[in-house]
């Protein structure tokens, strides 16, 4: 059986201990982090990745929803299910701020065990699930970059032998020439187009929100740079890149360090985990 990691934070560490106690009893395969401080939660979730946090509503340092709005804008904990425990804030407009915080569940204390079971194995259904569907996304992207590579990688072929034809036609019409030219040309342009509309299309309908906030939160990239952002978070290699774009490896890996420094990302930041938590 799969382990999965649960962040618990509370300010009554006998609380804590009694959520862990109930979660550990029903499932011994669940590893726990635990704090009393919120603000350190948010250092912990990014550090450890758990797989779901239950928080305490009313903690003195920053509470529950702060907790959450916090862990939201952080792209490196947004997509950690979060459930909000509280006994006092238990009405159902508390219900609706929690939700409308990012919490995907709420727990009224004292702590019920059947409750608490049953929502802890919800969220983790939920997690895995959108786990799967992002993997199943990534999947078929793959497949169709790959097709796409080839095809590019066959239209390149081509062209490189219309130019040795070409080569080698020294008593041919200048009209002859010119329209061989005039044909590799079009392959060389029909590629880069077809290349991006075909992604460009393909991945909208996997991720349709991606350039959407990636140039909210960066409204200076080009829309060269938006392009490599759309390669890159489908984690292409530098060499296929390259030649969907009609242009060196050498380029891609400056354009990349550039749009490093673009992003406000550092050198030991993975790009492709930025982008991916878009």
């Amino acid at each position: 059986m799969k382990n999965y990691t649960i962040l618990i934070v509370d300010d009554d560490p006998h609380v804590a201990e009694q959520i862990i106690y109930i979660l550990e009893k029903n499932n011994p395969n669940y590893l726990f982090f635990k704090t009393v401080s919120a603000k350190l939660a948010c250092q912990i979730a990014e550090q450890k990745q758990p797989d779901i946090i239950i928080t305490d509503w009313q903690m003195p340092d920053m509470n529950g929803i702060e907790l959450t709005n916090c862990l939201q804008h952080n792209y490196k904990t947004k997509n950690i299910p979060i459930i909000i425990a509280s006994g006092i804030m238990t009405t159902s407009e508390n219900l609706q701020t929690a939700l409308n915080s990012g919490a995907i569940d709420f727990i009224r204390k004292p702590i019920d065990e059947i409750e608490l079971t049953a929502r802890t194995r919800s969220a983790i259904k939920l997690m895995d699930y959108h786990k799967a569907l992002i993997e199943q996304k990534e999947r078929e992207i793959s497949l169709h970059a790959m097709y796409a590579v080839q095809s590019s990688e066959a239209d390149i072929k081509i062209a490189k032998q219309l130019q040795s034809i070409l080569a080698h036609l020294e008593n041919t019409p200048n009209e002859v020439k010119e329209l061989i030219l005039s044909i590799i040309h079009d392959m060389k342009m029909r590629k880069n187009k077809q290349s991006w509309e075909y992604f460009e299309s393909y991945f909208h309908k996997s991720f349709p929100d991606f350039v959407k906030r990636l140039t909210e939160l960066h409204p200076n990239l080009t829309q060269y740079e938006i392009k490599l952002c759309v390669f890159f978070r489908m984690n292409l290699e530098t060499k296929d890149i390259a030649t969907l774009l009609s242009v060196k490896s050498e380029s891609i890996i400056t354009s990349r360090k550039r749009l490093r420094k673009k992003l406000n990302r550092q050198i030991g930041d993975s790009l492709f985990n930025y982008l991916t938590s878009i």
